[in-house]
């Protein structure tokens, strides 16, 4: 009997103990689990963050990419046109397959870049469309309501004028590029009858207007010279 009671005795403290350490055990493996767990969502974060981070370098590199095809495309001078202008003026020369250079040039000497002016022979605007033969720009513009000192309906009128200007004088059978240029410059400036005129009184091709849009021009084209 005491045997019995003896070894149900060392039974019990066995058990207890080995519930002392399964409890230690699974409270160990219930630790590491929190441990494995926070590490987990530490991790899960670090790579969400990691992922933003990423999506915000792949944005920034874009626009990079962007600005680097937009500054091959475009471009700009040190002039008194915003960037915005100056892109949206040499979209309509691309179009119309006239050099930028030549009509920024031509700007200069009619406005000085100013779209509000007003001239004592009634012409107004960027490109000084003579008020008088407005609606015929307009029309070869394709602007029903325009108005000249709008740089945009200014900008279209005046390349507009220049472009049926070398449209005509090519129809005419002037093809040398030279002489070309003297027609158009000229042409616009004086009208084609009144260039005609000039050309027969005085034999030339060349006028001061032409010679100071070509010395714009160059001056232009090298400013742009690294």
């Amino acid at each position: 009997m005491k045997k019995v009671t003896v070894m149900l005795a060392i039974a019990t403290i066995l058990l207890g103990v080995n519930n002392i350490q399964l409890n230690s055990i699974v409270r160990v493996k219930d630790e590491n689990i929190k441990i494995i767990e926070i590490d987990n969502n530490r991790l899960t974060q670090q790579l969400e963050n990691s992922n933003i981070e990423l999506v915000k370098y792949k944005n920034i590199v874009n626009s990079f990419n962007d600005i680097n095809v937009k500054s091959n495309y475009y471009v700009y001078y040190d002039i008194p046109l915003n960037i915005n202008e100056q892109e949206y003026m040499q979209d309509l020369c691309n179009q119309n397959d006239l050099s930028y250079e030549l009509v920024l040039a031509v700007v200069e000497l009619e406005s000085g870049y100013n779209k509000n002016l007003l001239s004592p022979t009634n012409d107004g605007g960027l490109f000084q469309i003579n008020l008088g033969y407005a609606d015929f720009y307009a029309q070869l513009a394709n602007l029903e309501n325009y108005d000249v000192y709008n740089f945009e309906d200014s900008c279209r009128m005046g390349i507009a004028g220049l472009k049926y200007y070398k449209n005509y004088w090519i129809e005419q059978g002037v093809t040398d590029e030279e002489t070309l240029y003297f027609y158009i410059l000229n042409s616009y400036n004086m009208g084609v009858n009144g260039y005609i005129s000039y050309i027969r009184m005085t034999n030339q091709l060349s006028r001061s207007y032409d010679r100071l849009v070509s010395n714009y021009k160059f001056e232009l084209e090298q400013s742009n010279i690294d």
